[in-house]
């Protein structure tokens, strides 16, 4: 980096710590200071007052600490880059150098914003194989092409006298590297000196988590979450656990302050937050109610350190990670939050490139399900804001919300009758929808409008249909909408999700079903419906068409026949051409390949089914497949599709006698449940 370019990068990191002192000392924050102190790891730097170091997240930042280098950890890097906006310009340098995009967001964008000069020369990089391999690839890959020492610590998937015998070698043989970097070699002293101040922060730590596990929600959220996550890079330096000690003071004195909110929920969260500017959070947060009040990255694994025993010490802290060995270590510490917390529900949002983290996935959903604890797995990514779909990811949050308040028995009780008209509106991205029923839940009204390009003009087509069933009925007490356009619906006294509203809708016709399939014109759904027509569980796959209304279009398109004759000729099909890929597009190229091939039309289409059936049932194993098993949406209507379902499903699929219609009924008898 240049020599004016570096001052320039001084001289903004030294204004953002002007910045942050005067809030730290205009609020009186406690979360201001710890920001403040990881401004100063970065001013420090930028300095080159000591030698820098780019270390991985889980390097034991006690052996950094004891040398005296100046630190930086490839995940902070990415998450400041991201909540800046500035990942974008790192994460395209990634893609154009070859880096692969199925590698991690955070050390894609940490590797790219070294090579974009962001930071300042690097006297080494220190990796491990904590947990995740695109960490210790990056930093190997950037140490070759910086030409600068490697430390690398190989850490074992168990928890035996020889792995910690193991690692505590390598842990002595990278502080022999990093004495070679810095001239100097630690004392018993330093290690003394540093332990110490590790201990205390671990101990003001524990005792923080305790407090955040009883507060009431709103008080504690992902801003505590991230001071604490960014507490563990200082650990060993002296003033942390003053500043933890201030945090635990002002989390004390907020606990008692504060009430519960009625409307909030408490939730344990697991796996990372997002990052990038714009994310769902706030929202999540200050208009839904939901607040992490504890997590998995502040976890307390290990013992306090025994500095005179520093290696075998530091290697235990290590080894101690629950991501670390069989899922069983990460399941015995999500049981741990919950206990300690007895939140409303836990969220694990699964960012896509930790393959050990959403890995996990499935046995943390069973395991809360023993424990009978509301689960939502929220997909995205940390810091690539290029991929944040917000339509969706708050679906999913509106959604769980809703479940919590089913458990909290905070929806308003069913009655058998409500004098007047109730309406509810389903603005899918097909059809638009309306119903209207009478104060016993009948029919009066209802009718399907196509979407078109404007959600909003097929909102005023459904008001122009309500002003005239008003004419010939009487008036509308109450309007509820639904759908992925129900924020359009200005005239709506309320919004509620398409999942609730479908399974109210469905459950309303058939009141033993239990299992629901709605596949739409863009996403499909699996939801658990119980014996009171609540939603206990759902999942979404909304990141792809295949499989959904759009998916059947195009494909029908491409054998030059409408939606409902495909599924017609799927019907009488003997046997079913095999459409094995993922992705619309290249599925349409494989019938267009069959169809050259000579394939008869009617196998095709019943391969075009089958491979809607299996992407359907793949999502109902994870929710759970319990007679009796309905399905609605446009799709519902095309018999090819539902006979496949039936053949993978072995057993019968109800299906109402106008699938379109059930969201917005569902979205009419709410509305007249909160009359």
């Amino acid at each position: 980096m240049p020599r004016s370019q570096q001052l320039w990068r001084s001289i903004l990191a030294r204004g953002l710590l002007c910045v942050a002192r005067l809030r730290a000392m205009m609020g009186r924050s406690a979360l201001d200071a710890l920001h403040l102190d990881t401004l100063h790891m970065l001013a420090d730097l930028y300095a080159r007052k000591a030698p820098t170091i780019l270390a991985g997240f889980f390097f034991p930042v006690e052996l950094l600490q004891v040398h005296g280098v100046a630190p930086m950890y490839g995940e902070f890097l990415a998450s400041a880059l991201a909540s800046t906006g500035l990942e974008k310009d790192a994460l395209n340098l990634a893609d154009a150098v070859g880096y692969p995009v199925e590698s991690c967001a955070f050390h894609r964008a940490a590797l790219a914003a070294c090579l974009k000069g962001y930071l300042p020369p690097l006297d080494a990089v220190a990796a491990t194989t904590h947990l995740c391999d695109s960490q210790s690839k990056a930093l190997e890959e950037l140490a070759s092409f910086l030409n600068i020492p490697l430390i690398f610590v190989d850490l074992p998937h168990e928890s035996s006298p020889e792995a910690h015998a193991y690692v505590a070698h390598q842990l002595a043989e990278a502080d022999l590297a990093l004495s070679k970097i810095t001239g100097k070699m630690p004392t018993q002293e330093d290690w003394f000196r540093v332990f110490e101040a590790s201990n205390r922060a671990r101990e003001r730590m524990c005792r923080i988590n305790a407090l955040r596990a009883t507060a009431p929600a709103g008080v504690c959220g992902k801003d505590v979450s991230t001071a604490l996550i960014q507490a563990q890079l200082m650990f060993g330096r002296e003033q942390l656990p003053g500043r933890l000690a201030a945090l635990e003071d002002e989390l004390r004195r907020a606990r008692l302050e504060s009430a519960a909110g009625r409307d909030a929920f408490r939730v344990v969260w697991l796996l990372t937050f997002p990052y990038f500017k714009g994310n769902f959070v706030p929202y999540m947060e200050r208009t839904l109610g939901i607040w992490p009040v504890v997590d998995e990255l502040t976890y307390v694994s290990w013992e306090p350190l025994n500095p005179e025993r520093p290696y075998e010490s530091l290697a235990t802290k290590v080894l101690r990670n629950p991501g670390l060995g069989p899922v069983e270590n990460r399941l015995r510490m999500v049981e741990a939050l919950v206990r300690m917390a007895r939140p409303d529900g836990v969220v694990h949002f699964s960012h896509w490139g930790c393959r050990q983290g959403v890995g996990g996935v499935q046995p943390i959903a069973r395991l809360l399900e023993e424990l009978g604890m509301p689960f939502l797995s929220l997909d995205g990514d940390s810091i690539d804001s290029r991929s944040y779909a917000e339509g969706p990811t708050r679906t999913r949050l509106e959604g769980f919300v809703e479940v919590l308040r089913t458990r909290k028995a905070m929806l308003p009780k069913k009655q058998a009758v409500r004098e007047g008209l109730f309406a509810g509106i389903d603005i899918g991205s097909l059809t638009a929808k309306a119903v209207v029923v009478d104060g016993q839940g009948r029919v009066v009204a209802h009718t399907i409008r196509y979407t078109g390009a404007s959600a909003r003009r097929a909102a005023q087509s459904l008001q122009e249909f309500l002003d005239e069933v008003r004419e010939q009925h009487g008036r509308v007490r109450r309007c509820v909408a639904t759908g992925y356009g129900r924020k359009v619906v200005d005239f709506a006294d309320e919004q509620i999700t398409e999942i609730t509203c479908h399974a109210c809708g469905m459950w309303h016709l058939y009141p033993d079903v239990r299992t629901l399939i709605d596949i739409g014109g863009q996403d499909t759904k699996a939801i658990a419906i119980n014996e009171r027509g609540e939603v206990e569980n759902f999942l979404m796959n909304d990141k792809c068409a295949a499989g959904t209304g759009r998916f059947l279009e195009l494909m029908a398109r491409a054998l030059e026949l409408d939606v409902e004759e495909l599924g017609d000729k799927a019907s009488r099909a003997r046997r079913a051409v095999s459409i094995s890929s993922v992705c619309s597009v290249f599925a349409e190229s494989e019938v267009v390949s069959h169809i050259a091939d000579g394939c008869p039309v009617e196998d095709i289409c019943r391969g075009i089914c089958e491979s809607i059936a299996d992407r359907t049932a793949a999502l109902l194993k994870k929710v759970g497949s319990r007679p009796m098993v309905a399905m609605t949406g446009g799709v519902a209507k095309n018999i090819g599709v539902v006979k496949a379902l039936e053949r993978r499903l072995k057993q019968p699929i109800s299906v109402a006698p106008e699938p379109q219609i059930i969201g917005a009924l569902g979205a009419a008898l709410l509305a007249r449940h909160g009359a």
